[in-house]
Formats: C-alpha cells, structure tokens, sequence
C-alpha cells in the first residue's frame, strides 16, 4: 500500500489536518435575552425527534396495536425535523426544515429554595407517547425535582408529576414502548412512569390493626404518601432503590432501557453500572419498589459513569468523566512543617474513558423462549455477588479520551 492510500484510509477525526465532514446548517439563538445580564438564561439539553415512518413497525408489539400507517405518517411528515431544547427558563421546539416559528413553553414557577442546583440539572426533556392519543406526541420535561408534560393536542401543560427528593438528572425513554420513561436523580434513586395511568389522589395502604382504616404511616415504613402523586396523566409505577441492599450509593446519572428484555440500564456516581428487571406492570396496581438488581459492578470504570446505552442484546457502551488520582506527597519539604501536621494532598487527573462491554447473564435469567408462555416468572433474583459486585461481563474494548 502506498503512501497516498494509507492517507486516505485515516478517519477524519484522527486527521487533524482534515476538515469536518459536515456543515453548520442553522444557528438559533434565544430571542429574549435580558440586555442586563445576557447569561440569564442558556441552553441546557436537547432531544431530537425520534421516530421515523418506519419506526411503528417496532412499537408496542406485546399490545398488538393496530396503527394507521396514514395518521403516523402524517405525524412523522409533521414533527420529523423537531428538536426538543431546554433552557434555564424555558422549553423550546425547533423546527430544522420548516419555516414555523419555535414553539416557546415557560417553565412553571418553582417554590424558593436555597438549596444549590447544577447547571446542567436544572432541566431536562424528552419526547413521548401514548396508545391512548397515538398521534399527538408529548413533551416531558423536569424542573429540578418535578415533572411536567406538554400536550400538543391541547397546546397546554396539563401534568405535573411527583418528581423525586433530589434534583432530576436525565429523562430516558423505552425505545420500543414510549409510554414508558424513566427518570434519574440525585436522590440515588430512579422511577418509572407510564403514560396510559393517571396519577392516584390518595394513597391505598393497608390496614394496620387493631384500627379498621387504612395506615396513614409514610415511606419511612415502606408505604406510599398520603398526598396525591400529580394532576393529569402518567404515573410512577416502579421505583429503582437506592441503598446498600444493591441500590446506587450516590447520585444516578444515566439510564437506558432495552428495546427486547425487560430490564433497565443505569450509572451513576458511586462508579457502578447495574442492570435491572422491570416487572410486569398491571394497570391500577401499587408502586413496585425494587432495592436489589440482576447485575452490578463497579470494576468496569474508575471514575462516575456518566452514560449508558445498549447497542444489543447483552452489549452495553458507557463512559465515565476523568478520575482525580491522589499523588504521593514525598515531594513535599519538610522545612516548615511539623512532623504531626498531616501534609497537603496533590492531584492529578486521568482519562476518562468509553468502554464497549457485554453483560454474561442474559441467558441465565432469560433463556431462550422465556415469553413464549402466557405467564413468566415476576421476580428475578440473583445471588448475592450479582447485586453487589458481579463479575458477569467481560471488557472488550476501552477507549481512553
């Protein structure tokens, strides 16, 4: 091979003598910056649309859901080139292609709080929709702990949901069943929500004897709150615990369901990537609690795992900011210090890192044909060593950034 074919056979990305492979299409700024301080309000997230014409192909296969290929067509036509964008202040809907104004949407005011809040948590959006109104999409979006949700059938937010106890870290949507979204927080905890419920007006705890009414006691006894879970559509159906029975010990940042299995994908602080089942969710039904997950490992990454995604049945990709190495100090003189004083720390910080890695029990708790029957096995438990520090998964790529 020559000189001139080996060139040519270098990516774009490791060329840094080569331009870009793509154009600056369209610049959109926010039209009503305040001239007296012009950072008031900046752009935080965005999600694009995610469905394609033949995306309903793939959609709600277990409710055998007769879509009109026509009304989804029309609704792809229609909101393909929309991208979700949340700002400090607002919700925005671009439109890429089309000449339609964005679409603006205020963010409900929140009760003062003095607590601080990450930049980058203080709002987050996604798209959704239900079987219930099949082609008019959804706009979830969170204010730091709350959840909201834009109907564009009625142009209005009409849901508020009972968020979490920790600023909302990031929205994540089923890619096969769109009703379904999940939550993460900083609460060390994740929720799920569907769509086709409505939230309850008061909770349904048992009786307690020797009273014959129902427990008023809270959480704290493993029960629901009293107060009403939201106004309007959606409900938390399962929540994802965090704790040391297997739960995340910090805050969680990412989540991603699979398209096939059920079972969720999650990371987050405590350097730990865990895999969870999501049981059969039955309409009206209590909140499920789950503290224990199918697998857990926190040899995988050296630093908080910022993201997760399934490229297919048992492959995962996820990636972690760079560590912070503690230094020896032996460097340090000693003229000027006492021999008790504890000497200062240095630091250095690492790569972070992108790792491809698959996960070993798949078929262990999902055999080949396990939905082929009417009934399937609700509760997957593993051993101990799986929702502590399971050594189920094998590295096969690792990038360093």
């Amino acid at each position: 091979m020559d000189e001139t074919s080996e060139q040519e056979a270098v990516p774009w990305y490791r060329d840094y003598s080569s331009s870009n492979p793509f154009r600056l299409y369209r610049k959109f700024c926010i039209p009503d910056k305040d001239p007296r301080n012009p950072h008031s309000d900046r752009f935080r997230t965005l999600a694009a649309f995610p469905w394609t014409r033949e995306s309903h192909k793939s959609l709600w296969n277990d409710r055998k859901l007769e879509i009109n290929t026509e009304n989804w067509n029309r609704m792809v036509d229609e909101y393909s080139d929309a991208i979700l964008v949340g700002s400090d202040r607002r919700i925005y809907v671009l439109w890429l292609h089309s000449a339609r104004r964005p679409l603006s949407i205020e963010l409900p005011p929140q009760p003062k709080s003095n607590d601080r809040i990450v930049p980058t948590d203080k709002t987050h959006v996604s798209w959704a929709l239900s079987p219930d109104v099949l082609y008019q999409p959804f706009i979830i979006f969170s204010n730091r702990y709350l959840l909201y949700i834009y109907s564009f059938q009625t142009k209005t937010v009409d849901t508020l949901l009972r968020g979490h106890g920790g600023h909302i870290t990031s929205i994540a949507l089923h890619p096969s069943l769109p009703h379904l979204f999940a939550t993460t927080s900083r609460d060390f905890s994740v929720r799920i929500y569907d769509l086709t419920q409505k939230p309850r007006e008061r909770a349904e705890n048992p009786i307690w004897p020797p009273r014959d009414t129902p427990s008023l006691a809270g959480p704290a006894h493993g029960l629901d709150l009293n107060d009403k879970e939201g106004i309007g559509i959606g409900r938390c159906v399962l929540v994802l615990m965090g704790g040391r029975s297997g739960g995340h010990m910090g805050d969680v940042f990412a989540a991603s369901f699979h398209r096939h299995y059920p079972i969720i994908a999650t990371c987050g602080m405590d350097r730990t990537v865990k895999i969870w089942h999501i049981p059969t969710i039955t309409p009206g039904g209590n909140m499920m609690r789950e503290d224990k997950p199918l697998f857990s490992a926190s040899c995988i990454h050296t630093a908080r795992v910022l993201s997760i995604d399934w490229l297919s049945d048992d492959l995962l990709l996820s990636h972690s900011a760079p560590p912070f190495l503690a230094t020896s100090n032996d460097s340090i003189e000693d003229e000027g210090h006492d021999q008790d004083e504890e000497k200062p720390t240095e630091y250095t910080v690492g790569a972070g890192q992108m790792v491809l890695w698959r996960w070993l029990g798949l078929d262990r708790f999902f055999p080949p044909g396990w939905n082929e029957y009417e009934t399937r096995q609700e509760v997957l438990r593993g051993c101990a060593s799986d929702y502590e520090e399971s050594g189920k998964q094998r590295i096969l790529a690792e990038n360093s950034m």
